[in-house]
């Protein structure tokens, strides 16, 4: 559902990512995608189910996830029985929103810009959620040929590095 909503959503992003993900998957073989196969392919390299033994009640703190793709949009779902008018709820602080966010609810976000968390929710409810995104790092390792940035330049003659280095800057 996630992948089908970027698609429509945002195409190019979505063709990007899941092209990525391709690439490392035919080039790695013994990766194993995130998503059963019959489902189509994956959109996103990495998944997280949110969940603890210890507690039902799974909140995160204001945070950014910097170390996913920048411009990528991340998927977020909650699951668990509980009332989100009274908790659990989506914050997205920059943009000063507060959303109610009940089970099954699901939101493309870009997880590493946008300062987000969720709210507690009330005693004997239960909340969970089921994240999926991408590395920046597995991205820049396709685009620079499937080695390291040290090795990528190695490979540029003088011209080539040098604009590899200014659009950098950019």
């Amino acid at each position: 559902f996630g992948s089908s909503c970027m698609e429509t959503w945002a195409p190019s992003l979505h063709n990007d990512m899941q092209g990525t993900l391709q690439t490392l998957l035919a080039r790695y073989p013994d990766l194993v995608p995130n998503v059963p196969p019959g489902n189509g392919p994956p959109t996103w390299a990495g998944k997280t189910v949110n969940t603890s033994a210890q507690s039902r009640h799974v909140v995160t703190v204001p945070h950014r996830d910097y170390a996913n793709l920048a411009w990528g949009w991340c998927l977020i779902v909650a699951l668990g029985d509980f009332d989100p008018r009274k908790g659990g709820q989506l914050v997205l602080w920059v943009l000063k929103l507060v959303i109610n966010f009940p089970s099954g609810s699901s939101i493309l976000i870009p997880s590493s810009l946008l300062l987000h968390s969720n709210t507690v929710i009330q005693d004997g409810e239960d909340r969970r959620s089921i994240t999926c995104y991408s590395a920046g790092a597995l991205h820049r390792w396709v685009d620079q040929g499937m080695q390291t940035k040290v090795k990528f330049q190695a490979s540029m003659d003088g011209e080539k590095l040098e604009e590899f280095r200014q659009s950098e800057l950019q």
